[in-house]
């Protein structure tokens, strides 16, 4: 009877119909039947996305029925998840343990490479599994919301976050940093210090209380470990400092003549906050708390030139043909990737890809089905299922 409670995407799905009960958001369902579906819809138990009761119900408890184009663009998006999971990610896996256990041998960028590597891992391993539920979940005709929007396009690390599992942040947002930014102590206190320390700080106080609750309670969901806990309040510190040193940029841009339109600015921010994310990503993931200091040392401190492919890439066998297949195939899908992520600014990618000539979209869906088949389930086989189960 336990062992639920140990998912926690289902508790917080079921924390948070309990407290919008309480709290007269939305009325107490009576049918019995009715809040446990919701509360175990099987596609989003182990991942999520954490539903809202007033969202999700809509779609569980309305008649469906079957419809061609909605099993057509379900498959599609399935299809696609596969691909980034079983393809993308579960070639990655072995590049990224091997840097994680030897990043000692390796030279700094070599190490930083395989710091890159999880990153794109991570993503394709989380998004994939959205992918794929929310396609199954499609071809029912049942509509979830996203969990992520283009989170490597972010231009700051709040930003990262609003884009970064959105259904978890949302959570904390709801049932956490809002009722303590707002609570009558938290108000009390800003309103002192804005009289005492300056109007902005005042005004950033409360937000900053609320947001350090918020950081601590997301490392220790992640992993009771000092090292989720230093995670989390790393990404709180940078964002709790931006707010606090908004002016100081303001006038630092005024003063350089930053147009914030710019495209090259832009570019800037969005791979400054890639590279700040990727190494506060890795931070828990080598192992302790010391081995991800040891790591991001490594990548510091250590400014060897590679003089040869191998010495660059020492994860990747690169000298097998098998090998160079699949180090070829990680190539072919991190562009994919990335260009459908370019492409979803203006539309989802599907109403791009509808438009092309069927045969081509016939190919592609084939050549991304070849690709699960021969080196998906090769890369999957006897590994873990998903990333986020460990969460």
């Amino acid at each position: 009877m336990l062992i639920p409670l140990g998912i926690s995407f289902y508790t917080f799905q079921t924390m948070g119909y309990l407290v919008d009960v309480y709290w007269e958001n939305c009325k107490a369902e009576k049918n019995y039947l009715k809040v446990l579906l919701f509360v175990s819809f099987f596609p989003q138990v182990t991942q999520g996305p954490i539903s809202d009761y007033e969202q999700l119900s809509g779609e569980l408890f309305t008649e469906h029925s079957f419809s061609y184009e909605n099993f057509s663009r379900g498959m599609q998006r399935m299809i696609w998840g596969f691909a980034k999971k079983m393809v993308l990610a579960n070639l990655l896996t072995p590049y990224v343990q091997n840097t994680f256990e030897n990043y000692s041998q390796y030279a700094g960028v070599a190490v930083f490479i395989g710091a890159l590597c999880y990153s794109v891992q991570i993503y394709a391993d989380f998004s994939g599994y959205m992918d794929i539920m929310c396609g199954a979940c499609e071809i029912l005709g049942i509509r979830l919301m996203e969990n992520f929007n283009r989170p490597y396009f972010s231009k700051s690390i709040a930003e990262y976050w609003r884009r970064w599992h959105i259904s978890l942040g949302t959570w904390f947002k709801k049932y956490i940093y809002y009722p303590l930014a707002v609570s009558k102590w938290n108000r009390k206190l800003g309103n002192t210090a804005q009289k005492r320390l300056g109007k902005h700080f005042g005004q950033t106080l409360p937000a900053s209380i609320a947001l350090v609750a918020v950081w601590l309670a997301t490392g220790l969901w992640h992993g009771a470990s000092w090292a989720y806990i230093a995670w989390g309040g790393v990404n709180g510190l940078f964002i709790i400092l931006s707010l606090w040193m908004e002016p100081v940029y303001e006038k630092c841009r005024t003063g350089l003549h930053v147009k914030e339109d710019s495209g090259l600015w832009r570019a800037f921010q969005v791979l400054r906050t890639f590279i700040l994310v990727t190494f506060i990503k890795v931070l828990p993931e080598v192992g302790t708390l010391s081995d991800g200091v040891g790591l991001l040392k490594r990548i510091f401190t250590n400014f060897t030139i590679p003089t040869s492919l191998q010495q660059l890439l020492p994860f990747a066998d690169i000298v097998s043909v098998e090998g160079l297949i699949k180090l070829g195939t990680i190539l072919l899908c991190i562009v994919l990737l990335f260009v459908s992520s370019l492409l979803q600014r203006k539309m989802p990618i599907r109403n791009y890809f509808n438009k092309i000539p069927l045969v081509i979209r016939i190919l592609l869906l084939c050549l991304l089905t070849v690709l699960i088949l021969y080196l998906g389930i090769q890369a999957t086989w006897g590994k873990e299922a998903f990333m986020y189960e460990n969460f």
